[in-house]
């Protein structure tokens, strides 16, 4: 077996570990209630899967969800022969837990690490929302059973357990906190406009600033140019551009951009130092930004010293064999 076919079936595997943790999501519902639009839309692909690797889903494969699969091929209208040609292409198998709303309650623990920019996204906006929660630090080098329990799906943290629920991905959390407490502070604009750009704008941070932080992680110095610094900074210089003269993304108030983004601000010492360069010199309307921001109770309460940080981001590029 050649790498490839090494690679394709190790991803064959995950496929199928991800429908039967969909099939046990679903139950004996009729319909899984929040995910079912975001799963439907892979069911009529499902037959171009099919055709490439090992044959009918529903023999010897988990059938509940395939027969639910079965019906919206029909419900979508669409004829399967169409897409045969889809053989040569994989579907895509990003799986987020739904959201549900519920009464807001005084049962509110988070499971993260302190050093994590994404759990302390949800740390600013359960502070701005005044919302006393228990923090419980997890070892991500040996994962416990209560964060493995709670995010079977992606094993990872920041994980949010309201009333015994788990709520699961940062920018998925701060929805649902903004929504739960919605009376105090609101996160996103009630425009729907204004609600798409919040959420273009934060999955932007996602996309961009939080993936060019794990390569400097992983990369070393001397190859840090060739990894993308200066895609880095020309995209700490679109953020720039998107604040313009506004004191927060949103406008006046802190909101859902400024809380997917602001963890970095205690990040950027790291980055500063291992790229060589400067953030005030870059984007000094971005720096200035962050410091204005620190001034802010519920942000700076939630955010790391940056030297601590910049300690921790030494011994885990050491730890990582990664020179420095």
């Amino acid at each position: 077996m050649n790498d490839k076919e090494e690679e394709l079936e190790a991803a064959e595997k995950d496929f199928f570990e991800f429908v039967k943790l969909l099939e046990r999501e679903l139950g004996e519902k009729p319909y899984f209630a929040n995910v079912d639009i975001a799963f439907l839309l892979f069911c009529c692909w499902f037959y171009a899967w099919e055709l490439q690797h090992r044959g009918p889903l529903s023999l010897p494969e988990p059938e509940k969800a395939c027969e639910l699969g079965l019906e919206t091929r029909k419900s979508l209208g669409v004829d399967l022969k169409d897409i045969e040609y889809a053989c040569m292409s994989k579907p895509s198998n990003n799986i987020k837990p739904g959201m549900t709303q519920m009464a807001a309650d005084e049962q509110v623990t988070l499971l993260d690490t302190w050093a994590s920019s994404i759990g302390m996204r949800v740390r600013i906006a359960l502070a701005e929302k005044g919302v006393k929660y228990e923090f419980i630090e997890q070892d991500l080098w040996n994962k416990s059973g209560l964060l493995l329990q709670m995010n079977p799906v992606h094993k990872k943290i920041p994980v949010l357990v309201h009333n015994g629920k788990p709520v699961c991905e940062s920018l998925v959390i701060v929805q649902y906190i903004d929504e739960v407490w919605k009376d105090k502070a609101p996160l996103l604009p009630s425009d729907p406009y204004q609600r798409a750009q919040s959420r273009f704008w934060a999955d932007f941070v996602d996309k961009k600033i939080y993936e060019h932080g794990r390569t400097i992680m992983t990369t070393k110095v001397e190859d840090q140019e060739a990894a993308g610094k200066k895609d880095f900074i020309d995209t700490l210089k679109l953020m720039e551009g998107e604040l313009g003269d506004k004191p927060y993304f949103g406008g006046e108030t802190l909101g859902y951009v400024d809380v997917a983004l602001l963890p970095y601000c205690c990040w950027f010492y790291t980055y500063e130092n291992i790229l060589n360069f400067s953030l005030e010199a870059d984007c000094p309307k971005l720096n200035a930004y962050c410091k204005r921001c620190l001034q802010k109770e519920s942000v700076s309460k939630s955010l790391e010293d940056p030297k601590k940080i910049y300690d921790f981001a030494l011994k885990l590029r050491k730890k990582l064999g990664v020179e420095y």
